[in-house]
């Protein structure tokens, strides 16, 4: 049994708990389909299908139970003999620009549903001090590209007034990090910062759990944040910023003013801002602070951080600017960081920040990946799987993050190239001979009647602007946040939007008045959600509201996402955020554009397929039905052909004759096909008519054959 070391708790329940208090132990916690399991071999799905007894007093007594220990977990009061939750098992994943594996390590089912609860329950408050220590890598949803467009303008406004001066830029880099945490310095961080769940921080750093190497041994540290631990994040960031606000503090301390740099940080990723001559203080203060906690940056070769020198071309002619024998560049710089020339093309966070050039080489980098990628999954030679896998992991989605942050740099000609690859992707899934109308209709949406295989061209630009309008609140109080602090870069805000007006007006520039105002309506939608959003960080409040399903045989429902809905496509995804929006009014235009063109040639059966595909009952779940546990799945060759009548292409090189009524040419698109019914071929239709008409009678006996 699950809990049966668990004490009985000093207050018992009342008898009469309904079933949405019982229920709140779950609320906030999701899994992915497939969780890895941790050393006892438990996953989420075993614990949702323990509430799916149909007794739903046994359902309430478990998770009544659940309820207690996350209140002893919470106050550290759980007994020794449940430290058995701390085994985890070592798992290693690739890095993308290293050879070197990434150690994850997977722990048991029951302490992430601990962790995750905890995580929900005081999740405003976490948000609120994750702002306040400019830590965007924890809670903070688009932290990643809230920090990219900042850094990019930052650097565009620098670059291009010579008033501005010179600025030095440094991306900090610690050293394994996350492993390298003392305990102690963890856990007075979080009684600091969050007393409510410091007790379970505590109790599982009093005696090191068992990590399961894959070779068979057991290895026990005694520090370190743990990379899979739903808490691991939120510990490291908590020590990052305790330490970073006393080097700030010591900075100021110094300077007896303003301390006229600023840091802000991804997770143990840091960025900073300061003049030249100030970069050795900085770093010396940063590396002290970090130090007591066990952290470090490391030196050359290994270390990583980067310090470059930002400014216009004429000041930084003036300028010691040149790493070589700089004076700025101290014995402590030049041991610990990289200084590449000024002005540099750099990568933050996964993105260029940089000139166009060196963008669109990024995309087309991605793009070359991209073909290995479909090759290996042409390999599979099964359609079904290639085209549910290719739109979750090798469609536009791989350049999806870039086009948010630099789509408006990209040129037509290289989205164009992608686009190429994933045409060449399509036709080698779905047996080539795919039209040019075929494959604008495969890059519609699903709800749209295509596929969902979207296309950058048509697409890099809405992404672009949602991204830059859902993140303005959050890179404004950065701006603000720096000016405070002494660094002082006016016009960062006026570029910001006038990047997204430039982008907007070149989106709508092709679409009609309505669709154009339609656009502009939901960008002003969206920008009033994420002031909301911030507003609602910034002051502790909860931004939605959750709860889990009430029931019976329904309580562990939300507890594992269904298969499939992690993909935008899917039915079940209801998630409506403004790049989707923005995609659903091109996906408009352009099968409206394509319905014309089709009138215009007098092909009414493919108008009359799009107008079918459209409406709003036409189902399209059949697209995701592979694997053993879908119903209503097809045989791969029957799913291509399925597929290929969507689309409406060519099922042959050339009318042939009607095997089965003699009379009619076979088109190449088979819609003569779909309606031959000579014979017995109509004897099901006809008894399902049947069937229908008797029921119809039963309310008017006067209806016929004719009105069914």
């Amino acid at each position: 049994m699950l809990f049966r070391s668990l004490p009985r708790p000093s207050v018992q329940p009342d008898d009469d708990d309904n079933q949405e208090e019982a229920s709140k132990p779950l609320a906030g916690v999701r899994f992915a389909p497939e969780s890895g399991p941790g050393p006892s071999g438990r996953r989420p799905e075993h614990i949702r299908d323990v509430m799916t007894c149909s007794r739903r007093r046994t359902v309430n007594r478990f998770l009544r139970a659940l309820r207690d220990t996350q209140r002893m977990a919470d106050t550290g009061s759980l007994p020794p003999c449940w430290r058995w939750v701390l085994d985890s098992r070592l798992v290693f994943i690739g890095k993308k620009a290293s050879p070197k594996p990434r150690p994850i390590r997977v722990g048991e089912v029951l302490r992430r549903i601990v962790a995750k609860r905890s995580l929900h329950q005081h999740l405003p408050r976490i948000r609120q001090l994750m702002l306040g220590a400019h830590q965007y890598g924890v809670a903070i949803p688009g932290g990643a590209e809230i920090l990219v467009h900042a850094r990019s303008v930052l650097e565009g406004t620098v670059r291009s007034d010579p008033g501005m001066g010179v600025w030095a830029l440094i991306d900090v880099d610690l050293v394994n990090c996350f492993p390298s945490l003392e305990w102690d310095d963890i856990d007075e961080s979080m009684a600091e910062a969050l007393p409510e769940i410091a007790g379970w921080t505590h109790w599982c750093h009093e005696e090191p759990g068992n990590i399961h190497l894959p070779s068979g041994g057991v290895h026990r540290p005694s520090r370190g944040a743990e990379q899979g631990d739903p808490h691991g994040p939120l510990q490291a960031g908590l020590v990052l910023a305790r330490r970073v606000r006393q080097a700030m503090r010591r900075l100021t301390e110094a300077r007896g003013g303003k301390p006229g740099c600023f840091t802000w940080w991804f997770a143990d990723d840091g960025q900073a801002i300061c003049r030249p001559h100030e970069v050795d203080g900085l770093l010396c203060v940063l590396d002290e602070a970090i130090t007591i906690a066990g952290g470090t940056r490391g030196c050359l070769p290994d270390a990583k951080s980067v310090v470059r020198l930002v400014g216009h071309s004429t000041v930084l002619a003036e300028f010691d600017a040149l790493p070589v024998n700089a004076t700025w560049v101290t014995e402590r710089v030049r041991n610990t960081c990289h200084v590449p020339l000024p002005n540099s093309d750099t990568e933050v966070l996964g993105a260029i920040v940089g000139t166009p050039a060196a963008c669109n080489k990024q995309i087309l980098d991605m793009v070359s990946k991209l073909t290995g990628l479909h090759d290996e999954l042409n390999s599979l030679d099964d359609a079904p799987v290639e085209l549910v896998l290719g739109r979750k992991c090798a469609d536009v989605s791989r350049v999806t993050y870039l086009m948010r942050l630099m789509g408006h740099r990209i040129s037509p000609e290289t989205a164009k190239q992608h686009d190429r690859e994933q045409h060449r992707y399509l036709e080698n899934v779905f047996g080539g001979g795919l039209h040019d109308t075929a494959l604008t209709q495969a890059a519609a949406g699903v709800r749209e009647g295509g596929l969902g295989f979207r296309s950058a061209a048509q697409l890099r630009l809405p992404a672009f602007i949602a991204s830059r309008v859902e993140a303005r609140p959050f890179v404004r109080d950065l701006f603000e946040n720096m000016f405070a602090a002494g660094v002082v870069i006016p016009g960062c805000m006026e570029r910001y939007d006038a990047h997204i007006a430039t982008a907007v007006g070149d989106f709508i520039a092709g679409l009609p008045s309505t669709r154009a105002e339609h656009v502009r309506e939901q960008c002003d939608v969206a920008g009033e959600l994420a002031e909301r959003r911030f507003n609602a960080f910034v002051n502790g409040r909860r931004e939605d509201s959750s709860g889990a399903p009430v029931g019976n045989q329904h309580a562990g429902d939300r507890l594992v996402a269904p298969p499939g809905a992690e993909d935008d496509e899917h039915p079940l995804n209801v998630t409506l955020r403004l790049q989707h929006r923005l995609a659903r009014i091109s996906d408009e235009e352009s099968l409206d554009r394509l319905s014309e063109t089709l009138a215009r040639r007098e092909e009414w059966s493919d108008v009359r397929r799009i107008r079918e595909l459209r409406h709003d009952t036409c189902s399209h779940e059949w697209l995701w039905a592979i694997g053993p546990g879908a119903g209503g799945t097809l045989d791969p060759e029957d799913y291509v052909t399925a597929v290929r009548l969507r689309l409406g292409a060519s099922h042959t090189d050339e009318p042939v004759p009607c095997r089965s009524c003699g009379r009619t040419l076979l088109d190449p698109r088979a819609y003569h096909a779909l309606c031959c019914a000579c014979g017995p071929s109509t004897k099901g239709h006809n008894a399902v008519r049947d069937v229908i008409l008797d029921f119809t009678r039963l309310a008017d006996a006067k209806i016929g054959r004719a009105h069914v």
